[in-house]
Formats: structure tokens, sequence, C-alpha cells
């Protein structure tokens, strides 16, 4: 039987695990792969627990590719048919009801989603304002900040009374993917042993959209400071830019924008001495793989990741708030700054460890 207490001044109710028998857990993460790949270690955590629990992910297609070799998931789901179809999973899933799902994500329809499963126990962060904790039974009010970008999906598991070992992600990649991405940079040119640094300009906010002229000074400083060539990383939609980027370049770019599916671009990632992109997924994967980071915001700069092993790197602007954030904004950020950051991570002659 399920014991509930409540926590004073938290307003949030702690489920007690050894009295409730766990057979099924479903997680529902429907928003970008990033933050699902932030989430992979939440099924980590749960397997630990629970080692006989049957773990079924409920997510997104470009989140599936990423995650399908997880070892603690047992199966994916993955809709077909944009919200329709995610609508139309949770209904299937719910003639194997799970005992307990998870809303990973925290929108309308993830906690939509995780309501027609017809999970009894339903799991969730409490923003406040957000329509998505009326369909949970339980929820965590999410802290003002994170130390690690994980934090925030592990938090749910304090509902369970469950206490993260690591908050490291778990992202495996396939031997396949390793060996096609240094397949695709061998044709490109780039000799099996060079060392490089990845590139990822890509985005859809103006905000963050910095001119190509200034990403090319940045790949020919690090090629004449360092030796070190180029990969542009991107979706088939940022393909023009990454050519106009490769095209000013005098250093050696290796273009791989719309080539290489999102696990071939984390072993690109992983195989690379640094990152340096724009606030995107690829900079999560950047993190998985425990590659520096370089991040190119047009943030206020009292705001940073506060993922280790990545920097921010924004105008230094006065900010309050109500300021309209464009590209006169990001542009007040120059290619020297960028590079500088860069230093604090080439400059050191010890290569990165990975743990």
């Amino acid at each position: 039987m399920l014991s509930l207490r409540p926590v004073p001044r938290v307003r949030t109710l702690r489920c007690d695990v050894p009295r409730v028998k766990v057979r099924r857990i479903l997680l529902v993460h429907l928003g970008c792969f990033g933050d699902a790949v932030m989430a992979t270690a939440v099924p980590r955590e749960l397997r630990e627990r629970l080692p006989n629990a049957e773990i079924v992910w409920l997510t997104t297609r470009e989140a599936a590719e990423l995650v399908h070799s997880h070892p603690a998931v047992d199966s994916l789901v993955v809709p077909r048919g944009g919200r329709a179809g995610a609508l139309m999973a949770a209904l299937r899933l719910r003639r194997a009801r799970a005992d307990v799902a998870i809303d990973l994500e925290g929108s309308t329809l993830s906690g939509l989603v995780t309501w027609l499963s017809g999970a009894g126990i339903r799991l969730g962060h409490g923003d406040p304002g957000k329509i998505s904790s009326l369909f949970l039974t339980h929820t965590v009010r999410p802290q003002s900040t994170y130390v690690r970008a994980s934090e925030r999906s592990l938090e749910v598991l304090n509902l369970l009374n469950l206490t993260p070992a690591s908050f490291e992600p778990l992202l495996s990649i396939d031997a396949w993917d390793l060996e096609a991405a240094a397949l695709m940079l061998r044709e490109a040119g780039l000799p099996s042993d060079a060392q490089f640094v990845a590139i990822g300009p890509g985005t859809s906010h103006p905000r963050d959209r910095w001119r190509a002229r200034f990403w090319s000074t940045v790949v020919d400083s690090l090629h004449y400071k360092y030796g070190l060539a180029s990969v542009l990383l991107g979706s088939p939609q940022h393909t023009p830019l990454l050519r106009t980027i490769a095209e000013r370049c005098g250093a050696p770019t290796v273009v791989l924008g719309g080539r290489t599916t999102l696990p071939q671009a984390a072993a690109v990632i992983k195989a690379s001495r640094l990152f340096i992109g724009v606030d995107s997924g690829l900079v999560s994967l950047a993190v998985a793989t425990k590659t520096p980071a370089v991040v190119v915001a047009g943030w206020p700069p009292r705001r940073t990741l506060p993922e280790e092993r990545v920097t921010v790197v924004s105008p230094r602007l006065p900010w309050h708030r109500g300021v309209h954030f464009d590209r006169w904004t990001i542009d007040h950020l120059r290619p020297r700054h960028v590079v500088h950051t860069a230093d604090g991570w080439l400059s050191n002659s010890t290569p990165w460890a990975r743990k």
C-alpha cells in the first residue's frame, strides 16, 4: 500500500518506495533532444534502486536516436504524428498501465500524456504557473538554480526517496556510429590522428545568431595558435550558414552539417579537443561525452550555464528586465572574447581527463 507523508513548507508529497510494488515505470519526455540527454541519468538511478522494474521511455524520434542503447531502458515508444500521435501513444500505453509515470519535461503536452497513461502515481515538477502540474499526483518544487543541468530531472526522484549516486548523463554511442564518424572525417581529408575543434553555430533563436565572419575568425585564430582544424556541425537547415563560414576560412574546415545522425555528431564531438557553439542540443552532447565546451550566448552576463566543463561567453552589456535581445546585442561579442575563453581549455598541455 502506498504511504504518503507531507513535507513541511515545500507542499510536496513523498512516496515510500519500499511499500510500493513498482513493476512498470513510464518516463515521458517530448521536448528537445538536448534535455532528453540530460535526463538519461534518471533511468540509470531507477535501475540501480529497482532492478526488476520495467522502464519504458516515451520520447521523440530525435531523442530516441540517442537513448535507444541506454542499458537501463527496456523499451522505447516513439509517437508519430505530432501532438495527436503522442496522445494516441499514451492511450495505447494505458492498456499495460504503469505503476509510476514520471514527467521529465514539464510541458502541458507531457503532463497530459502522463495523465492519459493511467498510472496511479504521476510525478513531476510543480512549476508555478504551469498547467502540467495539474495532471500529476505528486510534485516537487524546482530550485531557483542548479549546479548541473541533470539535477532538474533527478530532482523528481526525491519524491521516491531516491538519492542519486551520480549526476552524470549516460550516453552510449554504438561502435558503428563511432566508425561512421571517423570515416566521414577521413573522407573529408582529415587525418585520423589530426586534432580538431567541433563548431556548432546554428540556432533558431535570433538572440544567439552570431555573424558568419565572426565564426570564421574564431576558426582561423584557433588554427593559427594551436594548429587545429575545425569540424562544423548542425542540422540540414544550418548547412548554408556552415558553408558560408567554411568559405570565409583560411584554415582547414570540414562541413558535416546535415550529413551526420545525432549519435554520429556525438561521436565527432567526443573525438574533438573542444566544442564551441551556441546554446543548443549539441552542448548537451558535449557534456554527455565529457568534452569541454565554450558557449556563445546572447544572454545577459549574469546568466551562465551551470554545467561543469562549460564556459559561457556573453556580451558585457547593461541588462534589466524588459530588454529585448536581438542580433544587435550579440554582435557586441567579438571573436577575441571567444578565442580567449577557448585558450583556457586549449593552452593546458595535459589532455582533458575523460572520467
